[in-house]
């Protein structure tokens, strides 16, 4: 649900950019989805700082792509909710 809602994907890399407390909860699981990168900034007329990842990984953005990932603004993300069992659906969103 969050590389769904924040993500992007450009060849074989998933990046997404959000704020710094919501993303260090994340970094952990990040590292071992692939080769993993994150860094941090400020954006101007923003009080909180920022966390911007990316994730190195063919199979990862291979997947995302079959799931529709690149039409997300236009489509909903029935693709991907189809694929998590309906117990953890909850986290999805």
């Amino acid at each position: 649900g969050f590389i769904w809602g924040d993500g992007h994907v450009k060849g074989n890399i998933v990046t997404a950019a959000v704020k710094k407390e919501d993303g260090e909860e994340f970094l952990s699981f990040f590292g071992h989805l692939g080769n993993f990168h994150s860094r941090e900034f400020n954006l101007k007329g923003y009080e909180s700082d920022y966390l911007y990842f990316s994730i190195f990984n063919k199979e990862l953005a291979d997947y995302l792509r079959l799931l529709d990932f690149e039409e997300k603004s236009t489509v909903s993300p029935s693709k991907v909710i189809q694929t998590i069992p309906e117990d953890l659906r909850r986290f999805f969103w």
